[in-house]
């Protein structure tokens, strides 16, 4: 985009709120968005996204509100072999690269993740897979997952992730608010860490 700050678009949105046919199953490929206040936001089902290059996506004053390399809030969706790098405010630890929101049967495969605050947060998102994927480089974590003050989590595999210089690896907590159900099945196995830090430069909620 051309537009100044305060007037920049987000890059791609599928959303439908009328109508009761909803947008499903669509696919993105060797995509790039770059330099927009937010990359992208996936609403309903069945939608991909695969070997797309989504980076330095973050708002600037007077922009306000929180930003994502993509935000996904639905079903049966795909991110693979994509590269995310510098998404998010450098200063806010609710802005993330990945944000995977309240729904179900996510799968994020073969993603390298990198040079920003934070990486993958799964709230409240369902019979998730989480794997193969690099993410190093971050300010504050990369991999956390856990409900909320609405529900819980069930059925999350986070396996086979190379995990270096960050300040968590994978953190298992409530996301936002009071979560008062526990959370079930969640299975992290055979992942690498190495080389992560102890101390998050703007502080935040994920410490462990």
């Amino acid at each position: 985009t051309t537009a100044p700050p305060g007037s920049r678009p987000i890059g791609v949105l599928i959303l439908e709120s009328y109508r009761p046919i909803t947008p499903h199953s669509i696919s993105f490929a060797d995509c790039e968005i770059d330099h927009l206040r937010h990359g992208l936001t996936f609403y309903h089902e069945g939608h991909v996204l695969e070997r797309c290059h989504i980076h330095d996506n973050y708002g600037i004053p007077p922009e306000t509100g929180h930003t994502q390399g993509i935000y996904v809030s639905g079903a049966d969706m795909t991110i693979r072999d994509c590269l995310f790098v510098n998404n998010g405010k450098p200063d806010s630890w609710f802005d993330h690269n990945l944000y995977i929101s309240h729904g179900t049967g996510y799968l994020i495969e073969r993603n390298t993740i990198r040079s920003s605050l934070d990486g993958i947060k799964l709230r409240g998102s369902n019979d998730t897979i989480v794997r193969d994927n690099v993410i190093h480089d971050m300010n504050l974590g990369a991999i956390s997952v856990g409900g909320d003050d609405s529900g819980s989590v069930d059925n999350v595999v986070i396996e086979r992730n190379l995990v270096y210089d960050t300040v968590d690896a994978i953190t298992v907590k409530s996301q936002s608010g009071t979560q008062l159900q526990p959370s079930t099945n969640i299975v992290i196995r055979n992942n690498i860490f190495h080389s992560n830090r102890g101390t998050a430069p703007i502080g935040g909620d994920y410490a462990g």
